[in-house]
């Protein structure tokens, strides 16, 4: 059974699987998700497994600008200081991983919470 970390890891990825988004759009969802599944996450542990998918190659961060320049593309997370500042997206290689079956995921086709599904001890 994946543990809380992966599930956390596995909601961020929803969070940013079809749009750029910043930490407080991703903490939003990431918080409602986890709401519905009787579930809470810490600010600190959505930033630390954003970091983690970042550091895996299954997302990256963004400063966009509101000119028609494309938006700087970083690979590491930044400073918390600075974190605010950017948006994050998946990747090719994070889109895969979203779009495939994830033992862990607590909701079924109808986004309903599935009747078997327990959460993780860890």
């Amino acid at each position: 059974m994946p543990s809380r970390f992966d599930l956390l890891r596995m909601f961020v990825l929803d969070a940013i699987c079809d749009d750029y988004e910043n930490i407080a759009e991703i903490t939003k969802h990431v918080e409602h998700l986890a709401s519905r599944c009787g579930m809470t996450f810490e600010s600190a542990e959505i930033v630390q497994a954003l970091g983690s998918l970042m550091d895996s190659g299954l997302a990256r961060g963004y400063l966009l600008t509101p000119t028609s320049e494309p938006p700087e593309e970083i690979e590491r997370l930044p400073d918390p200081g600075e974190l605010e500042k950017y948006y994050f997206l998946v990747t090719k290689k994070g889109m895969d991983l979203q779009l495939s079956d994830y033992e862990g995921w607590p909701f079924d086709d109808e986004n309903a919470l599935r009747k078997d599904w327990r959460p993780p001890h860890d």
